[in-house]
Formats: structure tokens, sequence, C-alpha cells
């Protein structure tokens, strides 16, 4: 008799009313040893066919779980975002999914039994068939990228998975593919690569130094042409080392509390000389924090620009400066400088002197301001004249200071800048208020004497010595 199979379930009610019916039976007919023996045999037989009704309804709800089990994994391996392949060692497609027939442009009952090598573009074709040699030689998984060429001669590229299966297909040995179509990322690199070639060739050319440095460890991880043979050292031997391998000790400390700034978030700059190759030179240095896309500080921006030049212009300039400080102070005449605005922006302690006023006092304030309303609006017209026209003037004006009345004979100026436009006036005066009283005591004498002679009707007469005439 056969045993009943594992899992099975309990006699159900038939089969224990099927019992109890044979034991009436057996009880009413006389016991023989042939009709025993034959009882026996019928009831094992009948408990035996409802063992097997009972595993055929086992077997049936079993077919039943494997098929919806079956459906489930047929959905998931039609809806899956990628494509599946089973291939033969040759690329002979026995099974693909709904994806890799939508990849291919292809309907899946007309990609059976063709080769997947026929869609692989000429150009990856030798890489694609040294893949399968690979994997059908190896026990791990394999990958590459090749190019396919889809039913409407579209170049996708995609990248290939694939093992060796433990089962065989019929009597092939197959492996299990995995297609994943790559092409936005392989347009995305090619388009990031395109970027980093103009990249490269704008800091080629451009005329600063230009770095980026680990914000962590602040070792070189780009250096430019110009910063390379500015400091003598190959790309090569920059990249991967410490900035201070670089600049040395001394400027690396000096940058170190700039170089702290840029880690926390801040773009900064400072200036300092540094021994490069070409000599001594003042350099702009600029830090500029960069950030990963989530927030995080990776990397320094270093952007220099040679000010040498600027500086050594800076020296000259200020040396001019103090002569022109000099002279302008000690001139012997009261100098002040307008804006184009009329507003005084500079003066010496003689024209301090001649208004009145305290250093500081004036600065800033219009010619009305100063000279008030009728005077200041002559002086004004005074220097619009000499803004428009770019001539030096000179006039002689009386004005009402705090310090008394008092006549100046004034000199308008224009001030250039380097490009020849009109920057201001310099107003250059000279006191010549005694002169003006000494005038003025002249006529007076002059009027008495003329009087006193037409009162004495008496007259004056002048000798012409060359003439020897009388006039």
């Amino acid at each position: 008799m056969n045993k009943k199979t594992e899992g099975s379930t309990k006699p159900s009610a038939l089969r224990q009313q099927a019992e109890t019916k044979l034991r009436k039976i057996k009880s009413k007919a006389a016991p023989s040893t042939a009709a025993s023996e034959s009882r026996t045999l019928v009831h094992e037989l009948e408990l035996h066919q409802i063992e097997l009704e009972m595993q055929n309804d086992e077997l049936m709800l079993s077919q039943t779980k494997v098929n919806a089990a079956l459906k489930q994994y047929e959905d998931l391996y039609d809806s899956a975002p990628v494509s599946y392949f089973t291939l033969a060692k040759d690329g002979t497609i026995f099974q693909a999914n709904l994806p890799g027939s939508n990849l291919l442009g292809v309907e899946r009952s007309e990609l059976i039994k063709r080769r997947l090598g026929i869609f692989v573009s000429v150009q990856s074709r030798p890489a694609f068939n040294t893949f399968l040699e690979v994997v059908f030689g190896s026990n791990k998984k394999e990958s590459c990228e090749v190019a396919l060429v889809n039913h409407d001669h579209e170049q996708i590229w995609v990248q290939i998975e694939a093992a060796c299966s433990d089962v065989l297909f019929g009597k092939q040995a197959v492996c299990h593919a995995v297609v994943i179509n790559i092409s936005r990322q392989r347009k995305l690199e090619a388009a990031f690569h395109e970027q980093n070639e103009k990249f490269a060739k704008l800091t080629t050319k451009i005329p600063y130094y230009l770095a980026f440095v680990n914000a962590k460890t602040l070792q070189y991880e780009y250096v430019n042409e110009l910063y390379e043979r500015s400091f003598g050292i190959p790309q090569d031997k920059i990249i991967g080392h410490h900035l201070m391998d670089v600049v040395g000790k001394a400027n690396y400390q000096f940058a170190l509390e700039y170089i702290n700034e840029a880690r926390s978030g801040k773009s900064v700059s400072y200036e300092n000389t540094f021994d490069l190759v070409s000599g001594p030179r003042w350099i702009q240095i600029n830090y500029a924090p960069i950030s990963d896309s989530e927030g995080h500080i990776t990397s320094i921006a270093v952007l220099g620009f040679d000010i040498t030049e600027r500086k050594q212009a800076e020296i000259v300039l200020r040396e001019s400066q103090i002569r022109y400080q000099l002279v302008f102070e000690n001139s012997g005449t009261a100098n002040a400088i307008f804006d184009t605005e009329c507003r005084l922006v500079l003066q010496n302690s003689m024209s301090l002197q001649s208004l009145g006023t305290k250093p500081g006092e004036s600065l800033g304030k219009t010619s009305m301001e100063i000279f008030g309303p009728i005077r200041g609006l002559a002086v004004t017209e005074r220097m619009r004249h000499v803004l428009d026209l770019g001539l030096t003037e000179s006039f002689e004006t009386e004005f009402d200071l705090a310090t008394g009345k008092k006549w100046f004979r004034s000199t308008y100026q224009p001030l250039f800048d380097e490009k020849n436009t009109i920057i201001g006036v310099q107003v250059i005066s000279q006191n010549i208020t005694k002169d003006k009283q000494t005038q003025e005591i002249l006529r007076n004498s002059e009027l008495k004497l003329r009087k006193a002679q037409h009162f004495a009707h008496i007259g004056s007469w002048t000798w012409d010595i060359k003439t020897n005439q009388l006039e």
C-alpha cells in the first residue's frame, strides 16, 4: 500500500462515512477466509482511491498557486524597467521580456531564435562577441557597454550585465542578460566631456592663475597651464599634493586664515607676494567655496590675478601724490580743488586761512554754500565755464569772508584724468587785498591832488625827456 504524501489532509467526512458503512457490512456477513481477504483488499482500494482524490485536490490547489505565481512572475518580467534576455553562447535569443522587445522595436515572437548580435552596431560587435565568450567562460557576472541599432535604425547605447545560468535551456547552456538603456547617460557624459574640453581650453588661454583644491585635505585637484608654468612645476607633480608644497610654508601660513573662511562658505580675497619662476610677483588671490548637491563644501576654487604692475603704479602714484601735496601745500597761494559738481574736495592751509575756516569744515560743500548765494553763484558760473570749455581763465573778485572783505586774483584751470576727461577744477587764488587798497589810496590821492590844483588854479604837466617836449 502506498504511503500518504507529506502534507496530505485528514480523512474527510465522506471517507469516515464510507469506513462506518463498510464496518456494518462486515458485521452482518459470515466470516470466511476468502471473503475476509476480499473485503480487506476492497477496503484498501477504497481508502487508496480516497487518498488519490485528496492528493489530486492538493495538486490542483498547488497548480493554481503555481499558475498565479507564474502569472505574477510574467507580469514582473514584462513590467520591469529594464530589458531581460536569455541568450545562447552565440547570442541566440531564447527568451525576452516586453521592454526588450520595445527596446529593439521588434515583436517578441519575432525575436525568439534570432541572434542579438544582429542588433549590435558594427563598431560594437567585436566587443559584444568577446563579452559573450567571457560570460560563458566565467562563473561571475560580467558587464559591457555596446551600441545597439533598433528596427528604426536608431542607435541606442546600452549596458549589458550577464551571468551564465546553472540550468540548461533544453540542452543548451544559456546566460541571463540584463540590458539597460544608457543613451541619456551617454549624452550627458558626452556633453560633460565637451564642457570639460571647453573649460580646459578656456583656462589654458585666460591670463589668470586657476586651481581647485580639496576643501578638507587642501590637496590640488586641478591647475591650469599658467599656474604650473609660473611655479615651474609640472601639473602631474602638483595634482594630489598639498597646497603648502607648491606655494611655500610662509605663503601657506599667511593664507590659512582666508582658507578657513572659504571652508566656512565665504568668498574671500587677499594680496601677497609669491616667488615665481619670473621672480617675485604681487598676486591677488580669490577663494570661492564649491558645494556638492547636498550643500557640503567639497572644494575651493583659487583664482589669482597678477597685480605687480598695479602695485608698482600705486607706489609711483603715492610718491607723486606726496610731491604734489608738498607743492600744493607750499605754493605760497591759496589752492582749492572742486569736482564737476562744484563741491570742494581739497584745499591747502593757505586756503583755509584765507577763508577763515577749520580743516574739513568746508569739504563737500558747494561754492554757493561756502561763499554765499551772490558770490557763490558767480564762482559756480566761472567753474562751469571752465568745465565746459576746458580752458584756463583768471578773475579778480572781492569776497565778503568771515575775516572781512578781501580781494583775490583767482586762476581757474581744468583737471584731467588719464583718459583726458575733465574731473574737476583747481582754483589758485592770490590775496591782492593790499594791492587793491594801495591802488585805492593812490586813486584817492590823485583825486585830492586834482581838486587842490583846481582850487589853486594851477595845473600839472609832464616833460618827455626822450623828445625834450612838454606834454
